[in-house]
């Protein structure tokens, strides 16, 4: 069967596949299947299915052969066993139930990436990008500057924020002072008035 001036042609088991589609085969098979006409040489199918891997349309032909989908042509038709486009269109037709062909099966952990080249100082042709190295001054800590309307929060202008803040500490401590002599005073008079009404309790 590997022969390429050999001629294929489908069993009625094939025409009946072509018919009633099982899912049973990859679209590649479906492809030579259709594709066998009974008077076409293995080495014309393939040519018409150009856009086929040999590989796999080798497997296709031999896979059709082991099923009894397709045969060797002992008795050479002289007209092609042509189908019907739309039945043809139906069963080639890629459906959700029907098998995928897997090409290739890697059972090995992927390739690790090769680290990337470190920074120099000079340009390299193995980087995407350049970034010069090159040692910078420190730059001086910014001093801090009041804004612009300090007079607006101080109430004062110019210089004066300081003295603004002494005389509000110095009044809040007169304030404070008065505070405390004014309780003391309260109890001072407490003390008077108790003992005031205590002797005149005793006199009566």
């Amino acid at each position: 069967m590997a022969a390429n001036n050999i001629k294929l042609q489908r069993t009625s088991k094939g025409d009946g596949e072509i018919r009633r589609k099982s899912h049973a085969l990859t679209q590649s098979q479906r492809l030579v299947l259709a594709s066998v006409d009974g008077i076409s040489q293995i080495a014309e199918l393939q040519r018409r299915l150009s856009g086929m891997a040999k590989r796999r349309f080798t497997l296709a032909v031999a896979d059709l052969t082991a099923r009894g989908l397709v045969e060797e042509s002992k008795n050479p038709m002289l007209v092609p066993n042509k189908l019907d486009l739309q039945l043809v269109e139906r069963f080639v037709r890629q459906d959700p139930a029907d098998p995928i062909t897997i090409t290739a099966l890697y059972l090995q952990a992927p390739a690790r990436p090769a680290p990337k080249p470190a920074m120099s100082s000079k340009p390299s042709p193995e980087v995407d990008f350049f970034i010069q190295l090159t040692a910078s001054a420190n730059p001086a800590p910014a001093q801090w500057q009041p804004p612009e309307d300090a007079k607006l929060i101080t109430g004062n202008s110019g210089g004066e924020p300081k003295q603004s803040s002494s005389r509000r500490r110095a009044r809040r401590d007169q304030r404070s002072r008065q505070i405390q002599l004014g309780y003391w005073l309260l109890f001072a008079g407490l003390v008077l008035a108790i003992i005031g009404f205590v002797a005149w309790y005793h006199l009566h």
